[in-house]
């Protein structure tokens, strides 16, 4: 089965709520998003509307138009830039002609390392790790410490830690996983849980930030249905609740991965080539960041697939035998 995702609702109280709504073109590529809902702000609820437009070159996402609907002062563009490798390098943000901040993005073997500020001295940065299973298990952000006068301190810095927990399904692919600097919904609480969930092979289940947490559930499909954010000083404390609803919009004969097989893919990662070990005939697929098919192949037995025509980064694998999936993984080419 195929899903968009459709809305996705954040409740905290009657005066503090919103939900995002999605749009999508004949494509089936991102759109537009709108969010409405009540805030309260200088002792009163108003309400809130952003607007957030998409523009695209080459396939890619080229352009965020930020519109605030609410205060009608915060309206900005975000620009997206890539490597050849159709990889995120650069995000910038700019307003009224100008340009207001920028990140860094540095890749090492397919993957997101560390992103950070130059622009600022002494320059903020964020540092990513990952375990064997290619899941993000600790997240660190350096800044400059400030003095009373909210001036950096040379050579003086503060650190955050975040920390990330996982089952052992594979996380189902959006075909927007190259875009994880978008967040759901902008400034509640969740840009580091779901910037980080989307760089992940595994589904995330909880995601650990000084005194707060997050919290996810999953429906039938393996689709995120649920973010419950806890705040917890001194007590557990109600937090947001976000609720998220997909449209199907296409299915496949292929049945859902009931057991993974035991299968071998190695080396991983690899330059040009690897192997893959199984018993008996199956037909191995391979997506791009972008969820675009790349490679399609059959095998029977210990067979050897060539990738060397595709381009450096991170693939998804989906193995399927007797028409149904027998494992989901990633394959990362140098």
């Amino acid at each position: 089965n195929i899903f968009l995702v459709d809305k996705i609702s954040r409740f905290e109280s009657s005066s503090n709520y919103a939900s995002a709504e999605y749009e999508y073109d004949t494509d089936n590529n991102l759109l537009r998003r709108v969010i409405t809902g009540k805030m309260f702000e200088n002792s009163r609820v108003r309400d809130l509307k952003y607007v957030d437009e998409f523009e695209y070159e080459n396939g890619l996402v080229s352009k965020i138009k930020i519109q605030d609907l609410t205060h009608f002062r915060f309206s900005y563009d975000i620009h997206l830039l890539y490597n050849p490798q159709r990889e995120l390098i650069r995000k910038e943000t700019w307003m009224n002609g100008s340009m207001i901040g920028h990140f860094n993005y540095h890749y090492e073997d397919g993957r997101v390392v560390s992103i950070y500020n130059d622009n600022i001295t002494p320059f903020e940065r964020d540092t990513i790790f990952y375990d064997n299973s290619g899941n993000i298990t600790k997240y660190t952000y350096l800044y400059p410490k400030m003095n009373v006068w909210g001036e950096p301190i040379p050579g003086e810095f503060e650190m955050r830690e975040l920390y990330y927990e996982y089952d052992n399904n594979p996380r189902p692919n959006f075909g927007l996983d190259y875009l994880f600097v978008y967040q759901l919904i902008p400034w509640m609480g969740t840009a580091f849980p779901c910037e980080i969930m989307n760089l992940s092979n595994n589904n995330m289940t909880k995601a650990i930030f000084e005194q707060q947490s997050h919290i996810y559930t999953y429906n039938e499909h393996g689709l995120p249905e649920t973010l419950h954010h806890i705040y917890d000083p001194v007590g557990p404390a109600p937090g947001s609740l976000y609720s998220i609803t997909y449209r199907q919009i296409g299915e496949t004969n292929i049945s859902e991965m009931t057991q993974p097989a035991k299968m071998s893919i190695y080396p991983n990662p690899t330059k040009d080539k690897f192997l893959i070990e199984y018993e008996k005939y199956c037909i191995i697929t391979l997506f791009d960041m972008l969820g675009r098919e790349v490679l399609n192949q059959n095998i029977n037995g210990k067979s050897e697939i060539n990738i060397s025509h595709l381009s450096k980064g991170i693939y998804s694998v989906r193995v399927v035998s007797e028409n149904k999936i027998i494992k989901n993984s990633k394959i990362v080419k140098q």
